[in-house]
This record gives C-alpha cells, structure tokens and sequence, in this order.
C-alpha cells in the first residue's frame, strides 16, 4: 500500500501521512486508530512487539 492510499483511507493530506511516516510529527490516539481501521488490524496489534 502507498502512503497515498492510506492516506486516502484516512482522510489524510499524503503530506501528513508523510510526515506521520517520518516520525516529524506527533500523533495522538485517534489518528492511530484511523490508521489501524485502514490496515485493518487493531491498536493492540499495532503495539505488539515480538521479542
């Protein structure tokens, strides 16, 4: 998927979603669960880390 399509998905300008990507900006909880409803996968997947 291309930064423009989750953007799409999100209601993001692509230059929001880049920077998101980037790590140049903050995000808060409810943009992360737009991104998760995107990716389809839930924000406690999003914050499993495999050891």
């Amino acid at each position: 998927m291309t930064q423009v399509e989750l953007a799409h998905l999100c209601n993001f300008e692509k230059s929001n979603m880049n920077r998101i990507e980037s790590g140049n900006t903050s995000t808060n909880t409810f943009t992360l669960y737009k991104i998760c409803t995107a990716l389809e996968i839930s924000l406690q997947e999003f914050f499993s880390f495999e050891l």
